[in-house]
């Protein structure tokens, strides 16, 4: 998957294409920095037009001519959005803090 915007501020498409294998290659800019590292992505650096678009040349060209390559940025991707991303694990996170968050204020109340 390629995603060569330079205003995709949120880059959940990234993620999708991350969950079910796909390699991704994108921007450096926005959410898909958010997402994306060396393992399981390739990122291009904004820096002028031509850099952009000789990075997403050289990236595509690498991905076309190395399936394994491709084979380890999609699995290392599927495995990060599982790790980190997956809506159960959100929602467990969003309860943990909500129960530390009732938990203080419980406790300040009860040394007054």
């Amino acid at each position: 998957m390629v995603l060569p915007s330079l205003l995709e501020c949120g880059g959940a498409v990234v993620l999708e294409a991350m969950a079910v294998g796909i390699p991704v290659i994108a921007t450096k800019w926005g959410g898909p920095v958010d997402y994306l590292n060396d393992s399981c992505g390739i990122l291009i650096e904004p820096t002028s037009r031509e850099a952009l678009l000789e990075g997403f040349i050289e990236a595509m060209h690498k991905l076309a001519q190395n399936p394994q390559l491709r084979s380890q940025l999609g699995e290392a991707g599927k495995e990060l959005v599982r790790q980190h991303f997956d809506w159960e694990r959100k929602i467990d996170s969003i309860l943990e803090v909500y129960d530390l968050a009732t938990n203080i204020k419980t406790e300040k109340f009860e040394n007054v």
